[in-house]
Order: structure tokens, then sequence, then C-alpha cells
């Protein structure tokens, strides 16, 4: 399950990655969706990061791209609930989330 915010983060990476290679973007956007599919079997594979977030959230890095993708392990299936390039200032950018 991926989160309203989520897939709109989502959206908008994948038309930033289209401008310049539309097949990149249909690539990340596959990889997102199969990382998701990972999370809602194996719900505790990504690592809680406490200096970004407390409580139930884990991050994962999508793999062969600089994102990481943000989730809730307690809820069923769990929730993908942010998707941010790893380059930004995260503290500050998942403040919303402690």
């Amino acid at each position: 399950m991926i989160s309203p915010r989520a897939r709109r983060e989502l959206a908008e990476i994948v038309e930033w990655i289209a401008q310049d290679n539309p097949q990149a973007a249909v690539a990340f956007r596959s990889e997102v969706e199969k990382v998701a599919r990972r999370i809602g079997n194996h719900p505790r594979i990504g690592r809680f990061r406490p200096e970004l977030a407390r409580g139930p959230y884990r991050f994962i890095r999508i793999a062969g791209y600089p994102y990481l993708i943000v989730y809730r392990e307690d809820d069923m299936p769990p929730p993908v609930v942010r998707v941010v390039h790893m380059a930004r200032d995260l503290p500050t950018v998942l403040s919303d989330l402690r």
C-alpha cells in the first residue's frame, strides 16, 4: 500500500526522471512497486532510523537509486508513507514523522 502523500512524491520523482530518461522513470516506478510488495510480505526488512523518525517507521533504500522508502511497520499491510531523495535534509524533510 502506498499513501496518498507517497504517491504524490513518487509521481513527482517519476516525472522529473522522465524528462531526461523515460525508460529510467518506468524502471524506477517498477522498483518502488517491487520494494512495496517486499515490505508487504516482510514488514521488518527495513531499518529503524531513530535520528529521523521514531516509533513504527522503518527505512529501506531503493536499490540502484538514491531514494529511501519510509513505511510504517505496525499497520497491515505496511503503508509506504514517504519516498524521499537521500541528498535532501532528511531530518527536516521527515520532521512530521517525529
